[in-house]
C-alpha cells in the first residue's frame, strides 16, 4: 500500500513537470507565415487565447496535418496543452485528429483508470480531471483545433 502511494506520488511528480516545461518552453510556438488556417480561441471567463496555424496536405480525401504552430497567452495549463497537443498531431490524418480529440476529451471527463487511445506526455493533462474548472483551460487549443476541422470539411465539400 506504502508503495502505491509513493508511485502514485512519483507518476504526480512527473506529469507536473511535464506541464511546467511545455508552459515555460511552448513547442512549435508561433507564428506560421505560410498558413492556409488560422483559427482563435479564447475562454470567456479567465481569458486565456489560443491562436493555431495550420498547414494541411491538399491531395487527399483524408488530409494530413503537416505543420501545427500555435501563439498564445494564458494560464500554464492553457499553453502546456496546446504545446503537447500540437506535438502529438503534427503529421497525423484529419480521421486520427478527430479520434484523438475525441479520446483527449475523455481523459479530462473520465476516471483516470479508464483506458485511452493517447499515449505519451499527453497524458500528464489526465491529471487535470480532477479539476473540472481546469478543464476548459485544457480543452482551449483542441476546440479551437475543432473548428479548423470542421472548416476544412467546409471548404472540401464546396469543391
Amino acid at each position: 500500500m506504502k508503495q502505491d502511494t509513493q508511485n502514485q506520488i512519483d507518476v504526480a511528480q512527473l506529469y507536473q513537470g511535464i506541464l511546467l516545461d511545455h508552459s515555460r518552453s511552448p513547442r512549435n510556438f508561433g507564428l506560421l507565415t505560410d498558413a492556409q488556417q488560422s483559427v482563435h480561441g479564447r475562454h470567456a471567463k479567465c481569458g486565456d487565447e489560443v491562436t493555431l496555424h495550420l498547414i494541411w496536405s491538399q491531395n487527399d480525401l483524408d488530409p494530413t496535418l503537416e505543420k501545427i504552430t500555435f501563439e498564445g497567452q494564458g494560464c500554464a495549463i492553457s499553453q502546456a496543452s496546446a504545446s503537447l497537443m500540437t506535438e502529438l498531431l503534427r503529421g497525423k490524418k484529419k480521421s486520427q485528429i478527430t479520434n484523438y480529440h475525441q479520446a483527449f476529451k475523455e481523459l479530462l471527463h473520465a476516471d483516470s483508470s479508464m483506458q485511452t487511445t493517447l499515449s505519451g506526455e499527453i497524458l500528464a493533462l489526465q491529471s487535470i480531471s480532477q479539476f473540472p474548472q481546469r478543464i476548459p483551460c485544457a480543452m482551449l487549443a483542441w476546440n479551437a483545433l475543432e473548428q479548423a476541422i470542421d472548416r476544412l470539411h467546409q471548404t472540401n465539400t464546396m469543391k
